[in-house]
C-alpha cells in the first residue's frame, strides 16, 4: 500500500527497503554458513521482475548486493527438490570439472553493458509511464538487449556502485531518471575520455532525491550529448522523419514519449514528422 504522492519520499522508503532483504540474506547466509559442510553451496528463489513469467530485472531487490550472500541464485523452487535448472546446472558443473585443464585462465569480456538503476526505477514508477502490456521501463530493458543478442553482440549489465564502467566501450543508458551528479560527472567523463554511451528519453531528469533538475534538460549529461530540450508530449500520430534508414512506414511510428529535442554541438539523425514538431529532433548524435 502507498501512503504518499511524494516520489522522493515513496522512493527513499523503497531504498530502505532494499536494504533490509540484503541484510536479511546476509544474515540468513550467515547462520546457514555456520552449519554446511564444505561441499555444500547456498541457493535462494531469486526472481525478477513478474510479467506474468520473470521477465526483465527486479526492481525491488537491489540485485548486485543481494547476490553477494549467495553462492548460486534461483536454481531452487519453494520446495527445494531438484528440477531441471537445477539438473542442468549440475551438468554444466561436471563439464567445468572435466575440462577445467582446458578452461583456467580463460575470460570472456565483453566491450558492451546496460546501466541500469534501482532507484531510476523507483523513481520512474512514480513518474513515468505504461504501455497497454506491462511497465514501459522493462520494455525498454529488454528491447535493447534483444537487439544487441539479435547482432550477437554480448553484454553485461552494470549499476551504479560498479568499479568497472569506465572499461566498456560502450554503455546503453535507459531511462536513468534519477541519479546523483556524482554518477552523470563519471558519464561525462566516460565520453570525455572515448567512451560511447546511447541515451534514452528520461535520462539526467532528476537527482537522486527525484527532485527535478532546474537546468536545461537532460540534465548534467548535456554535455555529452549536445541536446537540450524544455518540452515533452506523447506521440499522437507523429512519427519519424529519416533518410536511408530502409524503414518500412509502420517502424517509423513512434510510442509512448517524445521529447522535443534542440541540438548545440549534436549532429541530427532524425526529426519528427508532424506539422507541429516538425523542427524538433527526436535522435542525435554528439
Amino acid at each position: 500500500m502507498v501512503n504518499t504522492i511524494n516520489g522522493s519520499l515513496s522512493s527513499e522508503f523503497a531504498k530502505f527497503q532494499r536494504q533490509l532483504v540484503t541484510d536479511y540474506l546476509a544474515w540468513q547466509a550467515a547462520i546457514v554458513r555456520e552449519y554446511k559442510r564444505p561441499d555444500q553451496f547456498i541457493t535462494q528463489n531469486f526472481d525478477l521482475e513478474w510479467h506474468g513469467y520473470s521477465f526483465g530485472i527486479q526492481p525491488d531487490v537491489d540485485h548486485f548486493a543481494a547476490a553477494k550472500a549467495l553462492d548460486i541464485a534461483g536454481l531452487l523452487s519453494h520446495d527445494f527438490e531438484p528440477n531441471p535448472v537445477y539438473d542442468e546446472a549440475k551438468t554444466i558443473g561436471k563439464d567445468f570439472d572435466r575440462l577445467s585443464s582446458k578452461l583456467i585462465n580463460l575470460k570472456k569480456k565483453n566491450d558492451v553493458a546496460i546501466l541500469f538503476s534501482n532507484e531510476a526505477l523507483t523513481a520512474f514508477k512514480a513518474f513515468g509511464f505504461w504501455l497497454e502490456h506491462g511497465p514501459v521501463i522493462m520494455m525498454y530493458y529488454v528491447s535493447f538487449y534483444d537487439g544487441l543478442y539479435h547482432m550477437n553482440v554480448s553484454c553485461d549489465f552494470v549499476d551504479p556502485t560498479s568499479k568497472n564502467i569506465e572499461d566498456y566501450k560502450l554503455l546503453v543508458v535507459p531511462l536513468l531518471y534519477a541519479a546523483p551528479d556524482s554518477l552523470l560527472k563519471r558519464l561525462n567523463a566516460y565520453v570525455k575520455n572515448g567512451g560511447h554511451i546511447i541515451y534514452t528519453c528520461k535520462s539526467g531528469f532528476a537527482d537522486e532525491n527525484v527532485k527535478v533538475r532546474t537546468t536545461h534538460q537532460p540534465g548534467i549529461i548535456d554535455e555529452a550529448c549536445g541536446i537540450y530540450y524544455s518540452q515533452f508530449t506523447e506521440p499522437s500520430n507523429a512519427s519519424l522523419k529519416v533518410d536511408n534508414w530502409n524503414l518500412k512506414p509502420e517502424d517509423k511510428k513512434l510510442n509512448t514519449w517524445m521529447e522535443l529535442i534542440t541540438p548545440t554541438t549534436a549532429k541530427v539523425l532524425a526529426y519528427y514528422d508532424h506539422p507541429v514538431w516538425g523542427k524538433y529532433a527526436a535522435i542525435t548524435q554528439n
